[in-house]
């Protein structure tokens, strides 16, 4: 039997979504590499749209937040800066990480607590 694929299921460090990291089983680690820092070094190198900032690791909804941001075109954030823009963009009745632009005074609301708010 031949190993035909690796996953590695990350939790993303700002939502806790899960996202999944598809490494190759030809690959051959270095010596001081684990199977961890493979994952991570895809993440980092991948054509994936996930991404590691500031030692976070974000899914494609997180790292979309952290990349549009203006503050950050010409430097790398910070733990706490990405934290609190991610708070920024959580929806204020369940939590939830939005990318939406929909607010209910003046606040963030996601997809679903919009369809509920609405007539």
């Amino acid at each position: 039997m031949s190993l035909i694929k690796i996953e590695a299921i990350f939790s993303c460090d700002g939502c806790g979504n899960r996202f999944t990291a598809n490494l190759d089983p030809a690959g051959k680690l270095s010596d001081s590499w684990t199977l961890f820092d493979q994952a991570v070094d895809t993440i980092k190198n991948g054509i994936l749209a996930y991404s590691v900032e500031a030692g976070m690791h974000l899914c494609s909804k997180c790292t979309k937040l952290v990349c549009r941001d203006k503050r950050f075109v010409d430097r790398d954030p910070t733990e706490e800066e990405i934290e609190q823009l991610l708070a920024e963009n959580a929806c204020h009745i369940c939590g939830m990480l939005t990318t939406m632009r929909e607010y209910a005074h003046g606040r963030p609301l996601c997809l679903d607590c919009f369809g509920r708010s609405s007539p």
